[in-house]
């Protein structure tokens, strides 16, 4: 299943999306909207199916530095099965194949089924705001995908952001380790304006064993999927299949702690500058108020005696 390496500190979901309960990974989710700095988790594959073919796994739920709420999930659907007949919602959803073949049905907006096109693992599928859709696995094996489903607030026109795509990743690792390269590499899958960010971009990087770069902090939260090789960050060493965010503002760097070369996919999430500023101000202010009241953490002594709970 899912393993929490203790950095995890979003507000976790566990309703689908038809108000039953699913899967809580971790704790049940709180009723607090505070933004999260960063955090990362595991996922061990093959996830449980369930006897009514869709089985949702959360991950978290929360607002960001860059987006009004964000919310992950794992879905595993059984052969045979949808999990939804085709339908529309105000998020904008990014899809990440991990196992199994499915294909992704669109339809028109007279809703006619304009495209259904087969993905494989390594493939993704950006689905607009109210974009009509659903997706179906193709073969007897159970289709596993990460889902990413955000809203923010909306200063584009339709027109002239990035619509409804399937891009088709698999064999990129492989043809990018096939041809030398240095330090680290890196491969742009797509990088476009959406309706409700400045910018999404996606690319997949690999490096080196010993490569890698110092903490740094960016303007916009970020989204890492380990691929293959054994990396180091945010004070953890991870391995494939791991999920990790970084929010905007939050120092963090990157090393390929193993002995043979590492690659990860990059999803990036430019939201608005204003709400980045903001979150800035909130946190340095924050940060202002702990040093002056309180200065020194507490030793597990004090926090026995006063119930304060370091874990």
């Amino acid at each position: 299943m899912f393993r929490d390496h203790g950095v995890r500190d979003m507000q976790m979901d566990n309703c689908s999306p038809d108000g039953t309960r699913a899967d809580s990974l971790f704790d049940p989710a709180r009723s607090d909207d505070q933004i999260r700095p960063c955090w990362m988790t595991s996922l061990d594959l093959p996830l449980p199916g369930n006897e009514s073919g869709w089985k949702i796994h959360r991950i978290f739920r929360g607002p960001t530095a860059s987006m009004k709420r964000i919310s992950t999930h794992v879905s595993v659907l059984s052969s045979g099965r949808e999990p939804h007949p085709p339908h529309a919602h105000e998020e904008e959803e990014l899809l990440i194949l991990l196992s199994g073949e499915a294909d992704i049905v669109t339809l028109d907006s007279r809703s006619r089924i304009s495209d259904a096109e087969r993905i494989v693992p390594g493939s993704l599928v950006y689905h607009a705001a109210r974009q009509k859709h659903t997706i179906r696995p193709a073969g007897p094996a159970p289709a596993t995908y990460l889902i990413f489903k955000w809203r923010a607030s909306s200063g584009r026109k339709p027109e002239t952001v990035l619509p409804s795509t399937v891009f088709h990743g698999a064999g990129i690792i492989d043809d990018m380790m096939s041809q030398p390269f240095g330090q680290m590499a890196r491969r742009v899958i797509f990088e476009s304006p959406t309706l409700y960010l400045r910018k999404l971009r996606c690319h997949i990087s690999t490096l080196q064993p010993g490569a890698g770069y110092l903490p740094h902090t960016d303007a916009y939260d970020v989204a890492i999927f380990t691929i293959s090789g054994t990396l180091e960050t945010l004070g953890r060493q991870v391995g494939p299949r791991t999920l990790i965010f970084y929010a905007a503002g939050e120092p963090h760097g990157m090393k390929n702690a193993g002995a043979v070369p590492s690659s990860y996919m990059v999803i990036e999430f430019h939201g608005s500058r204003l709400r980045q500023k903001w979150y800035a101000l909130v946190r340095q202010g924050v940060r202002i108020v702990r040093s002056r009241v309180w200065p020194h953490p507490p030793d597990s002594r004090h926090a026995r005696t006063t119930g304060i709970n370091n874990g």
